[in-house]
């Protein structure tokens, strides 16, 4: 049986989380990138308006903003 795939703006929202929880802003940058590359902007703001959905806290929201700075 095969595993559903995921659509390219999901993949790179669940990366995020995973990159936000291990605090790696390397990884966090490089997702960034690539989702420049790949998704048009509206479906850019789509996907990481879910983020918050995705368990990230307070904290981890936070930290994220940080990097933008």
């Amino acid at each position: 049986m095969a595993l559903p795939s995921l659509d390219p703006g999901h993949l790179l929202l669940c990366c995020l989380a995973v990159a936000v929880k291990r605090r790696d802003p390397v990884l966090v940058s490089q997702i960034a990138e690539k989702a420049d590359k790949t998704l048009p902007q509206s479906q850019l703001k789509r996907a990481f308006g879910r983020l918050k959905g995705f368990g990230m806290s307070t904290d981890d929201l936070l930290w994220l903003a940080s990097l933008e700075e």
